[in-house]
């Protein structure tokens, strides 16, 4: 489930062969619209771009797909397959709605919507050194700050060993 940035709808995913994204007024807890996606098995995350017109969606299929949309027109802006490591989360960049983060199974992924088309802007695949067991991330998030006249966006993400790491100029520092 994802909340809408004016706090007034959210949405939700459903799990079946032909799954779809459930728009509901949480005033009235009527559904508001049900669009239909591109994904097979379910949809496991949802995220709101900040100014609440993009919906980005991570279907539950072998390669992990990820599907972009406007929800107000319903008109799909991207959609591709991924890989076969799982995503567990995607948040949009707060300051770009082009821009998003995917995280899972040792891989920490920028997306940038250009045209129709996804493109991996950055792909950190992590091998833990010295651990037993590689990292999973669970959850991430954009850090923001101001340099001169310019808003930076980095990501950060928490992984399975309670650890949060940084992931800035294409590079990943475990922060502890």
């Amino acid at each position: 489930m994802q909340m809408h940035p004016s706090r007034m709808i959210v949405a939700t995913g459903d799990a079946s062969n032909t799954p779809s994204v459930h728009i509901w007024n949480i005033i009235t807890l009527e559904p508001y619209k049900v669009l239909k996606t591109n994904h097979q098995n379910g949809i496991l995350h949802i995220s709101f771009s900040n100014d609440g017109d993009f919906l980005v969606t991570v279907g539950f299929e072998q390669f992990f797909s990820i599907e972009v949309r406007n929800w107000h027109t319903e008109e799909v802006i991207a959609f591709r397959n991924t890989d076969e490591l799982p995503i567990l989360d995607v948040k949009f960049n707060s300051y770009d709605k082009y821009e998003f983060v995917s995280c899972g199974y040792r891989n920490i992924c920028c997306w940038k919507i250009e045209g129709r088309s996804l493109v991996r802007k950055e792909w950190i695949h992590v091998r833990e050194t010295q651990r037993e067991n590689d990292p999973i991330f669970t959850c991430t998030a954009y850090l923001d700050y101001i340099v001169g006249k310019q808003v930076q966006s980095d990501v950060i993400v928490g992984n399975n060993f309670g650890d949060i790491g940084l992931v800035t100029n294409g590079k990943y520092h475990v922060i502890k």
